[in-house]
């Protein structure tokens, strides 16, 4: 499918076949890889609907030497309030424990897929309070 085509999908409010989304969802990976200038892995789908997915994703393997830098994550694209929302969420960990922002139950490293004539792009929101405790417990 083409770039264009790709994001066409992206940025419609339902697809007629969840199936849709995967290379979607591949076409994202592939600019977040870049974006991140990392690897990185899209692993199987925890939810596909004709309205959205969410994906998991984490870095091949540890970089960073003795720091053991690893992260993992969710690729999502929700609709909220009508709005169509393109998000990765990360968690990093350092020798294999998580990370988190001081004062924070966890966090996050919250990326956005901003719609963009042509082609979209990952923007930084920044480090995100794990209010809901998501990824309480979560493993590279």
């Amino acid at each position: 499918m083409s770039q264009h085509r790709l994001e066409r999908t992206l940025w419609t409010r339902r697809v007629g076949r969840p199936e849709r989304w995967s290379p979607v969802a591949r076409y994202l990976t592939n600019k977040l890889c870049v974006f991140l200038g990392l690897e990185v892995v899209l692993e199987a789908p925890s939810v596909v609907g004709h309205d959205g997915f969410a994906f998991g994703i984490r870095g091949r393997r540890p970089i960073a030497g003795a720091l053991s830098l690893e992260w993992a994550g969710t690729l999502r694209r929700v609709t909220i309030e009508g709005e169509i929302q393109v998000t990765a969420s990360l968690v990093l960990f350092s020798t294999r424990r998580q990370l988190q922002v001081t004062g924070h139950q966890g966090s996050s490293f919250e990326l956005l897929y901003e719609p963009l004539e042509g082609a979209g792009q990952w923007c930084v929101l920044g480090w995100h309070d794990d209010i809901y405790g998501e990824y309480v417990g979560a493993e590279p």
